[in-house]
């Protein structure tokens, strides 16, 4: 009998170490991809806001008659502009998946005054026009660009 216990208890002891490491390894490596996931998604919303910025930026200066660039980069910029707004909905759509609602707060604020902006330069009539749209769509961009850095500080660092 003692010799059976002498050859299954290193047995036992084993197989519950081996246990527990996989247990812990699949606990990590959900961590891991969660933070992944959270940091690709708020990388997104930064480069997404930042291009909206940059577009708002080159808009007033060709507002003010000055031409910043050539009418194939303004194609090129208009188009990357349309896959920004495209990218940064689905990206805050995933962040409210990977954050809580309190956390993120904040952020989805400055997204909906980046659309805001975005919405009544898109809808306003001809005698409403304002140069200054795209100083308040720039703005607003900047702020998401501050808010999404200052959580990716606080939550992937």
């Amino acid at each position: 009998m003692e010799n059976i216990l002498a050859m299954v208890l290193p047995l036992l002891i084993a197989f519950l170490g081996a246990m527990f490491g996989a247990y812990f390894a699949v606990v990590k490596s959900k961590k891991e991809r969660l933070w992944t996931e959270r940091f690709e998604a708020l990388r997104s919303v930064v480069k997404s806001a930042e291009l909206i910025c940059y577009d708002s930026e080159v808009s007033t200066l060709e507002d003010y008659g000055l031409r910043v660039m050539s009418a194939a980069e303004r194609e090129k910029l208009s188009h990357s502009m349309l896959e920004s707004k495209h990218e940064l909905r689905e990206s805050m759509s995933l962040l409210k998946l990977l954050f809580k609602p309190k956390v993120i707060q904040s952020m989805l604020d400055a997204y909906d005054d980046v659309n805001d902006a975005i919405l009544k330069l898109s809808n306003h009539r001809p005698d409403e026009y304002r140069p200054d749209y795209f100083h308040d769509i720039r703005g607003a961009a900047m702020v998401l660009v501050n808010e999404t850095t200052g959580l990716a500080a606080r939550k992937c660092l």
